[in-house]
């Protein structure tokens, strides 16, 4: 508590002015002096002295004179002395909060250095995912494409055995057993012109296949007709309609222009598309073959491609399986006939190079059940300029 006391007259003090603090200690010492003289002038005299008066005045004046100018001078020192520390103080604390700042800086900073390696950790996790995403759906890739070319080479191997065998067993019996019938003789003989036909062809595709992805095949472009294409067709299909009570219906265009391609090419295009139907189809079904120019794509604009369907009224096929069929290799295997139609899967894939090399497209349109239409595009022949053709898109939607 006294020391509080002190502590608060030591604030008052400073507070004081210099000339205002000596005034007021004068002036107390003064008044302490003078009564201390008249109680001592009564305790010895018995009565008040002027003499003692005027020493209780002049005595302490100037020993308060003394007192106060030391006082001053303390308490001077003492003010600059809180003012020195008031501004070590101060420096210390502008000191402190750069210090402080630069900190709050570098854990800012260090933050950011954080972030910036969280993003980069989550954008390598990211990054190997995606990439442990694509070597998984690359190795699926490859396991898909090794067991499809197992499948292909199981297929290959029973189309080439097949005819092969057929070939062989009756060349036998007709080298063995020279006294058969002459009818019999002539069948046998056109068995074996048969299956030579069906061996002939699965090589001519694996021929064709290879030429292609060896970029090598050679295309001999002339002016042909579409219309005579598929009468030459229809003539080799007509056994294989006639076994399945199959019509073929021909709806070409009277005004049907030329296009410039290579016969042979378009030919087996086309009776690829005729055998898928005449082989797909029901028994007592009908195939029914559409050729017509299409319009420009603007208005007034001259008609520039010649678009060719092939339908049928068969098992149909599901639209999971539209992009599959063109693919090498592969077949649908899902229908509903008994027997499963033989091949290798090269037709369509062959068809489709064919097509493309000269900028048309193919494509199908069909539902499960009701029958597929193979469509694709030739452009129309330019006797003016031999300009860059666009293709056509093809058309994807189904059969109603």
């Amino acid at each position: 508590m006294l020391r509080e006391f002190t502590r608060k007259i030591t604030n008052l003090l400073m507070a004081v002015r210099p000339g205002y603090l000596f005034c007021l200690i004068v002036l107390v010492a003064v008044l302490l002096s003078e009564v201390i003289c008249i109680v001592l002038s009564f305790l010895l005299t018995g009565h008040l002295h002027p003499d003692l008066l005027w020493a209780g005045f002049i005595t302490p004046f100037l020993v308060s004179s003394i007192v106060g100018y030391f006082t001053i001078y303390l308490i001077s020192e003492l003010r600059n002395a809180r003012e020195e520390l008031e501004s070590r103080v101060e420096e210390r604390n502008q000191e402190l909060l750069v210090k402080n700042r630069e900190l709050e800086k570098e854990i800012d900073e260090r933050k950011q250095v954080e972030q910036e390696v969280r993003r980069i950790n989550e954008e390598l996790d990211r990054r190997v995912r995606e990439r442990t995403a694509d070597l998984k759906k690359a190795y699926e890739g490859v396991k898909k494409a090794d067991e499809l070319k197992d499948s292909f080479l199981s297929s290959v191997s029973h189309e080439l055995r097949t005819p092969l065998t057929s070939i062989r067993s009756f060349a036998e019996i007709l080298l063995q057993y020279e006294d058969e019938a002459p009818e019999t003789r002539r069948e046998f003989a056109e068995i074996i012109k048969v299956e030579s036909d069906r061996l002939a062809r699965l090589i001519n595709d694996f021929l064709d296949l290879s030429k292609i992805q060896a970029g090598k095949m050679v295309y001999n472009d002339d002016l042909v007709s579409i219309e005579e294409i598929f009468k030459d067709v229809t003539k080799f299909q007509h056994q294989l309609l006639r076994e399945k009570s199959l019509r073929m219906n021909l709806d070409i265009d009277p005004d049907l222009p030329p296009v410039l391609v290579d016969r042979d090419r378009i030919q087996q295009v086309i009776t690829n598309l005729v055998a898928n139907a005449v082989k797909f189809s029901l028994v007592g079904g009908e195939v029914r073959v559409e050729v017509e120019v299409l319009e420009g794509k603007r208005t007034g604009e001259r008609p520039d491609w010649i678009k060719v369907s092939v339908s049928d009224q068969g098992i149909g096929i599901e639209e999971k399986h539209f992009e599959m069929i063109f693919d090498k290799f592969r077949q649908v295997s899902e229908d509903t006939l008994e027997d499963k139609p033989s091949g290798t899967g090269l037709g369509l894939p062959i068809c489709k190079e064919i097509i493309s090399y000269y900028g048309g497209n193919i494509w199908v349109e069909s539902r499960k059940g009701r029958g597929s239409t193979f469509s694709f595009t030739l452009p129309k022949a330019d006797f003016s300029a031999e300009a860059p053709r666009e293709a056509v898109p093809a058309a994807k939607s189904a059969v109603g």
